[in-house]
């Protein structure tokens, strides 16, 4: 079995702002995460290409997550699982390029421009993009959720992993070393 990066960190018993959220299944196969506590000054000691799998494994993870929730008919968790592995494969790029922590915001559009890479992606892509950033918050708020819940069925959310599927390849593909 493969050990996570985390896995292979010594975590001192001080504890500072921020916290990462560590995927695992449980031997009855339940998908869970538990947040884990990684101090800031702790996070620029790792490695670079430790900090960009980091972020690709909980990406990969949260995809998974999204096919999960298609199988159970959970549709509004499909496109806040989405949303979440395409930030978290953004933030790999951005750690790909930068010793600094990734922006803190959840705003795809904002990240792709921090990026330099908005005028990069395709209209195809862009669109996704648009269709994925308000399935983070709007998902999380009971006014918008029934909005969404019409919008989001089976055949739309089949079709939203796959394309963030191609996305998140492109991504790897074109900037991820």
């Amino acid at each position: 079995m493969r050990r996570s990066v985390l896995d292979r960190i010594k975590l001192p018993g001080q504890w500072r702002e921020g916290f990462f959220v560590k995927a695992h299944r449980s031997e009855n196969g339940i998908i869970g995460q538990s947040r884990l506590r990684i101090p800031l000054y702790l996070w620029y000691l790792i490695s670079v290409n430790s900090k960009v799998e980091y972020w690709l494994e909980i990406a990969e993870y949260d995809l998974e997550t999204a096919d999960a929730m298609l199988k159970t008919k959970r549709f509004l968790y499909v496109g806040f699982m989405c949303h979440q592995a395409v930030e978290k494969t953004l933030k790999a790029v951005w750690q790909n390029r930068s010793a600094d922590f990734p922006p803190k915001t959840h705003n795809l559009i904002f990240i792709i421009e921090k990026l330099g890479i908005k005028n990069r992606i395709s209209d195809h892509q862009y669109q996704l993009l648009s269709e994925l950033d308000p399935l983070n918050i709007e998902s999380r708020y009971p006014t918008y959720k029934e909005l969404l819940l019409k919008k989001l069925d089976d055949a739309y959310c089949e079709l939203l992993i796959k394309r963030t599927r191609e996305f998140l390849e492109w991504i790897r593909q074109h900037y991820i070393k």
